[in-house]
C-alpha cells in the first residue's frame, strides 16, 4: 500500500505543480544590475508523496533524512479535526515510512537528533465514568524516526484545558522541554520531562510564550514570550538552564530613540542560528535586533536604511542566512512585494522587489538555500528563486496544475542535504483519495532548488 501510495504520488506531483521551469524577465529586482536572460522553458524533477493527512505543522531531520507531517487524517470521514495524524518521510528515497493516527490532538512536536526520536505531545479528552467536570489528558509520545515504530505513549499532565505553543528537545540531557498556556487559569508555563521517569520541572513564564528552542552548545533552552497587555506588550527572551530549568538569563527587546530614551516593542518574528549561537529578531518598523545567546546580550542593530512608503505592510515573513549571517524581512503593498535584507553594512537596504500574491495565506517568505545564499519565495501560483548576491531573479516556478488552478500549500519545510536544497510544499493536491474516493489527498511536494 505505501509503495502504491508513493508510485501514485509521483504522478500526483504534476498536478500540484505545473513542472515548468523558466528564467523571467518580467519582474526585475529593483537592486539587480542586469536584466535577467530568459531561458527555455524546462521540465521540473519534482515528487510528490502521497501522506493522506491535512498537513498543517511538519518537523525534520537532515541527519536522519526524515520529514514529519502532522495534521487531521484525511482517510477518517467525515472529516474529524480532533483526530490528527502523523506521516513520516524518508527524504531521500522519498517515500511514506509510516502514518498513524492518535485519537487526539498533535499539538507540538519535535526531534531528538542525537538519539533519533520523534517527541509529540498529543492531547485527549477522555470520557469521565463518574464524577463532573472536565480533566485532560496529555501525552508524550515517543516515535522512532528511521522506522516509524512507536516506543511509548507517556501521561505528562492532567487537568484543565492548555494549549501547547513548542517542544524542544536538548542533545546533552536527552530532556525535553515543552511550552504551554492554560487559559483557564491564566498561566503560562516551560515543564522540562525526563523521558525515561517522566519526572517533571515547571517554570512559570511572566507573558505568552510563542517559541522555544535549544542552545546545546551552552546548555540552555531559549523561550520568547509576550509580557504585558494589547499593544503595550513587550518580547521578552528568557534562557533556562536544560539541565536543572534554573533561569539564566533574561532580556526585555527596546532599542534607543534620540541617543538616550529606550522604547520597548513587540516582535514580529524571532529566529535562531544554531551556527553563530545568535537569535535574530524583527521589529514592526523593520529594525532587526541580533542577540548573543550565551549572553543575552545584544550583539547588533540593524535599523533601516532607506525609506520605505507608508503603504507596505510587514507580510510576517523572516528567514536567516546562516553561514552568511544575513537576515530577509517581507514587506508588500498594493502592486508589489519587496524584500530587505541585512549584511555586513551597518543598516538593512531594500534588496528584491516582485510582483506576486504577497498578501495570501500561503504567500510567504519560504527559505534561504544555506548551501548557497539563494532566497526562495512562494505564493499559490509560483515558486521564485533569487541569486542572494545579485538579487537577480534565476527561476521562476509555475505552481498552477493543468487546469489553471494554483497551489493550496498550506504550509512548508525545507531539505539540506548532500549539497542540494530542497523545499517541500505540504497540502491537498488532486488525487484521489484511497480509503474515501475524496479527489484530493495530502501530500508532500519536493521542489529541487540546488
Amino acid at each position: 500500500m505505501l509503495v502504491r501510495r508513493a508510485l501514485a504520488g509521483v504522478l500526483a506531483a504534476v498536478l500540484l505543480v505545473g513542472l515548468t521551469a523558466q528564467a523571467s524577465a518580467d519582474n526585475p529586482p529593483v537592486t539587480a544590475t542586469a536584466t535577467p536572460t530568459p531561458k527555455p522553458p524546462r521540465r521540473v524533477a519534482s515528487r510528490a508523496v502521497i501522506t493522506d493527512v491535512n498537513g498543517q505543522l511538519s518537523v525534520n531531520s537532515d541527519r536522519w533524512q526524515r520529514l514529519v507531517i502532522i495534521g487531521p487524517d484525511e482517510n477518517v470521514h467525515p472529516a474529524d479535526t480532533t483526530n490528527t495524524t502523523y506521516a513520516i518521510v524518508d527524504t531521500v528515497r522519498l517515500h511514506l515510512v509510516g502514518r498513524e493516527h492518535t485519537d487526539g490532538v498533535i499539538g507540538v512536536a519535535g526531534i531528538d537528533d542525537q538519539r533519533g526520536l520523534l517527541y509529540l505531545a498529543v492531547s485527549t479528552l477522555p470520557a469521565r465514568l463518574t464524577g463532573t467536570g472536565t480533566s485532560y489528558h496529555d501525552y508524550l509520545w515517543i516515535v522512532d524516526l528511521k522506522s516509524g515504530r512507536v516506543l511509548g505513549r507517556k501521561l505528562f499532565y492532567e487537568g484543565e484545558q492548555e494549549s501547547l505553543v513548542g517542544l524542544t528537545t536538548d542533545p546533552a540531557s536527552g530532556h525535553v522541554f515543552i511550552v504551554a498556556v492554560r487559559p483557564g487559569s491564566g498561566t503560562y508555563q516551560v515543564m522540562m520531562i525526563e523521558p525515561k521517569t517522566m519526572a517533571t520541572n515547571i517554570q512559570n513564564l511572566d507573558g505568552i510564550p510563542s517559541l522555544v528552542f535549544d542552545d546545546a552548545p551552552h546548555h540552555r533552552v531559549v523561550v520568547s514570550e509576550l509580557v504585558g497587555n494589547d499593544a503595550s506588550a513587550v518580547t521578552d527572551l528568557a534562557a533556562f538552564d536544560s539541565s536543572t530549568e534554573k533561569l539564566i538569563w533574561t532580556h526585555q527587546l527596546q532599542y534607543t530613540e534620540l541617543q538616550f530614551l529606550s522604547s520597548t516593542y513587540q516582535a514580529t518574528g524571532v529566529k535562531y542560528d544554531p551556527l553563530r549561537l545568535q537569535s535574530w529578531i524583527l521589529a514592526p518598523g523593520g529594525l532587526v535586533t541580533r542577540l548573543n545567546i550565551a549572553t543575552g546580550a545584544v550583539d547588533r542593530n540593524f535599523p533601516l536604511g532607506y525609506t520605505r512608503s507608508d503603504a507596505w505592510k510587514q507580510t510576517g515573513v523572516f528567514a536567516i542566512d546562516m553561514p552568511r549571517g544575513r537576515s530577509y524581512a517581507g514587506w508588500m503593498d498594493s502592486s508589489a512585494c519587496y524584500i530587505d535584507r541585512t549584511d555586513g553594512a551597518a543598516t538593512r537596504h531594500n534588496f528584491i522587489t516582485y510582483t506576486g500574491a504577497c498578501g495570501q495565506a500561503n504567500a510567504s517568505l519560504l527559505t534561504v538555500d544555506q548551501y548557497n545564499g539563494n532566497v526562495v519565495v512562494a505564493d499559490t501560483n509560483a515558486l521564485r528563486i533569487f541569486s542572494g548576491q545579485t538579487a537577480q531573479l534565476l527561476k521562476t516556478y509555475s505552481l498552477t496544475d493543468d487546469s489553471g488552478q494554483g497551489s493550496t500549500w498550506v504550509t512548508y519545510d525545507t531539505v539540506h542535504l548532500f549539497g542540494h536544497c530542497r523545499v517541500v510544499l505540504i497540502g491537498d493536491i488532486r488525487h484521489q483519495n484511497d480509503a474515501t474516493g475524496a479527489l484530493t489527498a495530502g501530500a508532500a511536494v519536493f521542489i529541487p532548488i540546488s
